[in-house]
């Protein structure tokens, strides 16, 4: 019996039902299970005996499961049906869903009860940061990482991050993900030394990684900075303070991921701020 999770969505999606596949899939090995997302996603690596198959438009996003040809198909599309991004909140949809299928259908799946704190995105199973970046990142002490990414949803507004670089970076040392044209001594391109953006998302893995190695995060409330909140950062005694560009609801229930005193989160309002580089400075 074949059980289909369908999510077509972007990298931030992916990562809010990243643990919730793991679980149902360890907890049933009598099913075979595909998921079926737009690109081939890396932090899916770690699910040995989850097939990734390529994104039909035909997949119904109104729907939270369905059966076709005696198979199941189940969204995890977090905006699929009730349009939040709380963790907590979609693991109890989920769960709903779950025993939903279990009282219609001849599935019969097995999800045992998890805390919020099971549910919450580990991305560093398999992963290594290899040593030149461990390296490179330390050359400074007292460090921001600045995600300057923007968002390949069109429910976010994108911008210019580099006259915001280019303020900081006269007085703070930057580690910056992406390409810039602001270049000086405080500034650390990871763009430059070779992680390049593509869409499996490893660049993504690497950012989060290197975050969690910073004292300061800024970022926005996109898809790309979702994985800074992975449980292995959260859980990390490294101090630090989260700076969010706030754009959305998104950004309210972000805080729901922080595991202990050791984060800060704090949300700003970009576009209402006239004085964002002296609002950011007063945060650091």
């Amino acid at each position: 019996m074949k059980i289909f999770f369908y999510n077509g969505a972007n990298n931030g999606d992916l990562f809010f039902i990243k643990e919730l596949i793991k679980i149902t899939v360890l907890n049933n090995h009598n099913y075979d299970f595909f998921l079926a997302i737009r690109f081939s996603s890396y932090i899916f690596n770690d699910i040995t005996s989850l097939q990734i198959i390529k994104h039909d438009s035909d997949f119904d996003n109104s729907k939270m499961w369905f059966i076709k040809d005696e198979d199941l198909y189940i969204n995890t599309w977090c905006r699929g049906q009730f349009n939040f991004y709380d963790i907590e909140e979609f693991g109890n949809y989920f769960k709903t869903t779950i025993n939903e299928i279990n009282n219609n259908t001849q599935f019969k799946l097995i999800f045992p009860d998890t805390s919020k704190n099971c549910i919450i995105p580990r991305l560093f199973n398999n992963f290594v940061l290899p040593t030149k970046y461990i390296d490179l990142v330390n050359k400074f002490d007292n460090k921001i990482f600045y995600y300057n990414v923007n968002s390949n949803s069109g429910q976010f507004i994108n911008y210019d991050h580099d006259h915001i670089i280019e303020k900081l970076s006269q007085t703070y040392k930057l580690i910056v993900a992406k390409e810039s044209k602001i270049k000086n001594e405080n500034i650390i391109n990871l763009f430059d030394e070779g992680i390049i953006q593509n869409n499996n998302g490893d660049n993504l893995i690497f950012f989060a990684y290197i975050a969690g190695l910073c004292n300061t995060i800024i970022m926005k409330d996109c898809g790309s900075c979702f994985f800074s909140f992975c449980y292995e950062n959260m859980i990390s005694e490294n101090k630090q303070k989260i700076i969010l560009f706030r754009q959305l609801i998104i950004a309210n229930s972000l805080n729901k991921f922080i595991l202990n005193n050791n984060k800060n989160l704090y949300l700003i309002n970009l576009f209402n701020s006239n004085d964002i580089i002296d609002h950011i400075k007063n945060l650091i």
